[in-house]
């Protein structure tokens, strides 16, 4: 029986600090790069097109933002990195609002960071992986775009991202187009959120 899809809403966008919301319960923090597909799964986990914006210019996003689900978790939606838009000065206050998150938020249960299927990881994924796993946050592997490999291609794909990750889970490949992973997506999110 296919799951249902969550309902959500943002309820706070953080610029700094100082605008992280109060207790929202457990959260669960997106990352990856700008054209990742953060927004597309965010969507598609809550069948709602629009719940978080797409765009076709990536590094969009500038905040983070908060989205509570009927699912007893909260979403948070980190900025991009890789090639996200803007001046030094806003990249270097992105990075500081993401590092003061990740290190006094009580309420993150993990960091669910989004990769590419059809390229291997970058150097700011095998960074970022490096750093939740330095400071002891839970981590999970996301492959996004899945539905454009074939089925040899995936676990290729897969294969390459937990050697080259040292991840000690499988990854979930992932299509917010033709819902493949959704399921197994939600359940771990679930179990993560308890943990």
């Amino acid at each position: 029986m296919a799951l249902k899809r969550w309902n959500a809403e943002r309820v706070a966008e953080a610029h700094t600090p100082a605008q992280f919301p109060g207790d929202l319960g457990p959260e669960i923090a997106l990352a990856g790069r700008s054209n990742v597909g953060k927004s597309s799964l965010l969507n598609a986990l809550c069948g709602q097109q629009s719940l978080a914006r797409t765009s076709k210019t990536p590094g969009r996003t500038r905040a983070l933002h908060f989205f509570k689900t009927d699912a007893h978790l909260t979403l948070v939606d980190f900025p991009g990195y890789g090639f996200a838009k803007g001046p030094g000065e806003d990249r270097k206050a992105w990075r500081e609002l993401i590092e003061a998150y990740l290190g006094d938020r009580p309420q993150l249960k993990a960091v669910a960071v989004l990769v590419d299927s059809r390229h291997e990881p970058s150097p700011d994924d095998k960074g970022l992986f490096d750093w939740l796993n330095s400071i002891r946050k839970n981590a999970l592997c996301i492959a996004t775009k899945s539905d454009k490999l074939s089925g040899n291609e995936r676990v290729k794909s897969l294969a390459v991202f937990k050697r080259e990750l040292k991840l000690n889970h499988e990854p979930i490949a992932f299509s917010s187009v033709s819902g493949l992973g959704r399921e197994e997506l939600v359940v771990k999110l679930k179990e993560l959120a308890r943990g």
